[in-house]
């Protein structure tokens, strides 16, 4: 393994030893040629200054979302949108609903039932005046029945 020293004397031994990772122990008989190498070192050595302790990141930190407030300046057009009108409308007003939707539930579940039970009369009577009558009975009964059932 390849090991450099860490900044102390060239002949004194220090406990302090760094290892090179696989990765960079890339020579210049690997694809790079030798003045390629220095160049890049020369630029590295001329970017990074000697007493900057400072770690750079390989991620950058996006710049700080700060708002400043515009202000128009007096010679300006005007804006193509004008500005919201400071009250709202009214809305137009809306019609009361003729039957609450507890009602209209109830008058339509009895007069189901109430032609349900005319047609099976009529079925078994043979008579008009009989299924109609019983219809309308079956469906006023089951409207009060409903109406103190359903809250």
């Amino acid at each position: 393994m390849t090991t450099h020293q860490v900044s102390g004397a060239a002949d004194e031994p220090t406990g302090a030893t760094l290892e090179t990772p696989p990765w960079a122990r890339a020579h210049a008989s690997q694809g790079r040629s030798q003045a390629e190498s220095r160049s890049r070192i020369a630029d590295r050595a001329a970017h990074t200054p000697a007493d900057d302790t400072t770690q750079v990141s390989a991620v950058s930190a996006p710049p700080p979302s700060r708002r400043i407030p515009m202000a128009r300046d007096q010679h300006s057009p005007a804006s193509a949108h004008p500005d919201p009108p400071s009250t709202p409308e009214p809305a137009p007003a809306v019609k009361p609903a003729l039957l609450s939707q507890r009602t209209a539930l109830i008058l339509f579940i009895a007069v189901g039932i109430g032609i349900g039970v005319g047609v099976l009369t009529f079925f078994a009577e043979k008579s008009y005046p009989k299924a109609v009558l019983a219809g309308l009975i079956a469906a006023a009964g089951c409207t009060v029945g409903l109406h103190s059932l359903i809250d």
